[in-house]
């Protein structure tokens, strides 16, 4: 998916515009936790059906180091629902030019005992299981998957101070000032239990954040205690004036497509209209629908190429 840099802050502002419903407070009025909810039902709305038709649009890689004698890896948490996976590779010496598939099996298949050369793996949960397991840590699997979509959300609070750790990966130090006032902020970090720090530009510089408590701070709004247990990933990290969203792989800014962005302003809009029964709500569905299958239609692969028959045959002694 591209980044089509649409501010969230723009995206509501629009949406009251084209609703009406500028004028909010605490007591009357759309909130804007409300609409934020509208924007991502939309999200996920539509990446789950344009997945539905075309399984291969959203697909993103990762590789991992394996080690001797464990046959059991987590796939990576972008991953859509935690195990919708398109195709496990596996290099010997972790060379990109040794990769070959594994072919999928059941956990009949299952062999703990057994050490060896992957030729298969098993999907379980959020985790793969390779058959057999791998004889050294010299190896690397690449695992091809479906992305999820980011979670939408509002700058909740802005970094002011900030220690890592770079021999134990941890986050030893975080102080914010909120963005939308304590009680807004506060209660939106707490809610979802995990937190992600973007930039300026929604760009994520760290992830899947578990939430432990926020505290006071002497200089600053609040102090943020990541959960012991948090190590952050290599590649991953924090500095003053990026900012924290609410919630696991989250983003201030759209992740689809410019032309995209028409569609979640509308549904948006129907779910207004229909929260403050509108007669309107009824055409904006119709509407709604036409753009939604349009929009699918325009996922779909093109087909000018010549397809060839693949090979499938790795036995290569007839």
């Amino acid at each position: 998916m591209s980044n089509s840099g649409k501010f969230i802050d723009s995206l509501i502002d629009e949406i009251r515009e084209e609703t009406e419903n500028e004028g909010f407070s605490d007591e009357v009025g759309l909130s804007e936790e409300e609409l934020i909810r509208h924007i991502n039902d939309a999200v996920y709305r539509l990446h789950s059906k344009i997945i539905a038709q075309h399984p291969s649009v959203f697909i993103a890689e990762e590789e991992q180091d394996t080690t001797a004698s464990v046959s059991t890896y987590d796939i990576k948490s972008t991953a859509f629902l935690g195990n919708r996976i398109a195709q496990v590779e596996y290099s010997h010496d972790g060379t990109s030019d040794n990769y070959y598939p594994l072919d999928m099996t059941s956990l009949r298949r299952r062999n703990p005992g057994s050490l060896g050369t992957p030729s298969h793996y098993i999907r379980k949960s959020s985790q793969i299981v390779l058959v057999p397991t791998p004889r050294n840590s010299s190896g690397k699997i690449r695992i091809s998957f479906t992305k999820r979509p980011m979670r939408m959300d509002k700058r909740r609070a802005q970094v002011k101070a900030v220690t890592l750790d770079s021999g134990t990966s941890t986050i030893t130090n975080l102080e914010v000032n909120y963005v939308n006032g304590t009680s807004v902020d506060n209660t939106e970090l707490l809610k979802y239990s995990y937190f992600t720090v973007v930039d300026k530009y929604g760009a994520i510089k760290m992830d899947n954040i578990k939430l432990s408590s926020i505290d006071s701070s002497a200089s600053y709004d609040a102090t943020i205690t990541p959960d012991s247990t948090h190590t952050y990933e290599t590649g991953e990290t924090i500095t003053t004036n990026d900012y924290l969203c609410a919630g696991r792989y989250a983003t201030t800014h759209l992740e689809f497509a410019e032309s995209v962005e028409r569609y979640l302003r509308a549904y948006a809009n129907w779910k207004v209209l229909k929260r403050d029964s509108s007669v309107d709500s009824a055409e904006a569905m119709q509407e709604l629908i036409a753009m939604e299958q349009g929009i699918i239609d325009s996922y779909a692969e093109l087909t000018d190429d010549i397809t060839f028959i693949p090979e499938i045959n790795d036995d290569y002694g007839w």
